[in-house]
């Protein structure tokens, strides 16, 4: 708004423009919105430039750089980081679950263009207690197959245990075995029980 003067200098009237506002209000706070995302999650938030140049780095990366002992967050990215953002900004696509490690901890990377800004950004978690806990479940698949096994192979080992006890005692009866072969029948016997307790 501003004066519009007379001929005597006076103020003869205001004149005024106005705009209408909302729209760029409203993007102005959703890019305050998309600003803060980063700035206040949990998980690392990374953000680089066309070049592959880191430009922003949330305080969880730098928690998690102080955990695993690095001196830096450049320490922290993957060898292939420019690789991969020329990438993801060249086919417009992202690049998800890209592992890597660091000593015995387990990194997993995920990278998205944005394309309008050429910049990527990383969303980066740890998987190590993941990785460990689908490391114990497979063993204890395997070993509850092998238990199954065993189970199985003893079942079929005691049916053929029963039927030469079976055998052992039909023998004994026999009214012609000599005591000499009864004494053998019965150290048999023993051995199939014990390999029957055994089994």
């Amino acid at each position: 708004a501003f004066p519009v003067r007379g001929k005597e200098g006076r103020v003869s009237r205001i004149v005024g423009v106005a705009h209408d506002v909302t729209t760029q209000r409203l993007a102005e706070l959703k890019v305050a919105r998309l600003a803060a995302f980063p700035e206040l999650n949990p998980n690392p938030v990374l953000e680089f430039d066309s070049a592959g140049n880191l430009k922003y780095a949330n305080d969880a990366v730098s928690a998690l750089v102080h955990s695993l002992g690095l001196p830096s967050v450049k320490q922290l990215l993957p060898p292939e980081t420019v690789a991969i953002v020329a990438e993801c900004l060249a086919n417009n696509s992202p690049r998800t679950r890209f592992e890597t490690s660091i000593g015995s901890r387990t990194l997993s990377w995920s990278f998205y263009p944005i394309a309008k800004l050429h910049t990527v950004h990383c969303y980066l978690g740890e998987i190590t207690e993941r990785l460990h806990l689908e490391a114990e479940l497979r063993q204890a698949q395997k070993m509850d197959a092998v238990g199954q096994l065993a189970g199985g192979v003893a079942h079929d080992f005691n049916n053929i245990l029963a039927a030469m006890i079976l055998d052992v005692e039909l023998l004994t009866m026999d009214p012609g075995v000599t005591a000499s072969v009864q004494q053998s029948l019965a150290e048999l016997k023993s051995s199939i029980e014990r390999a029957r307790t055994l089994t």
